[in-house]
């Protein structure tokens, strides 16, 4: 008797065999996934940071104001037009609502966030009685200072750290 066929029993354990693997390979592909996506946005923030720094190196070592818009339902703490402004970042699509056309790859129709000791927008209007302020480790850079509360800073000039940008990250 000349087999043609693999039988029913065959089959079903071709099936489980390649399920099982499957189940093992799906959840290894989904994290090198993510960690792509986190390796691109670490790449975009550096080149946000770039655009920073040139614009400092442009404007006297002052970088833009922090802008907080909580009125238009942005996020708060849009990329600086002025970045935009000064053609180092792209301009967003006119009806985006976007201060720059680079989306955080994490939180899409929002822009990485932007945060700096020092001058404030808040709503569209100059706040020049309002400070923004960032929290420092103590200590920081190296860590070495006491295991305290963070420090908040509020003037560019004595602050260790006068701006960050940042991801929404992965959820």
């Amino acid at each position: 008797m000349v087999r043609k066929a693999f039988s029913l029993i065959e089959l079903l354990v071709v099936i489980a065999i390649v399920g099982a693997l499957l189940a093992v390979l799906v959840p290894s592909l989904a994290r090198v996934k993510r960690q792509a996506k986190v390796v691109a946005v670490n790449a975009d923030l550096y080149q946000i940071g770039l655009c920073l720094e040139m614009y400092m190196n442009e404007h006297d070592g002052k970088h833009p104001p922090t802008r907080k818009d909580c009125s238009m339902g942005w996020e708060d703490h849009q990329l600086p037009p002025e970045l935009v402004e000064g053609g180092y970042l792209p301009a967003p699509a006119q009806e985006s609502g976007l201060s720059a056309r680079i989306e955080d790859r994490f939180h899409p129709t929002n822009t990485y966030s932007y945060w700096a000791v020092g001058e404030m927008y808040q709503n569209g209007r100059y706040m020049p009685y309002i400070r923004s302020a960032l929290h420092v480790p103590p200590g920081f850079p190296t860590g070495e200072g006491p295991p305290e509360e963070d420090e908040l800073h509020d003037d560019p000039d004595v602050s260790p750290v006068t701006w960050v940008v940042y991801s929404r990250g992965p959820r």
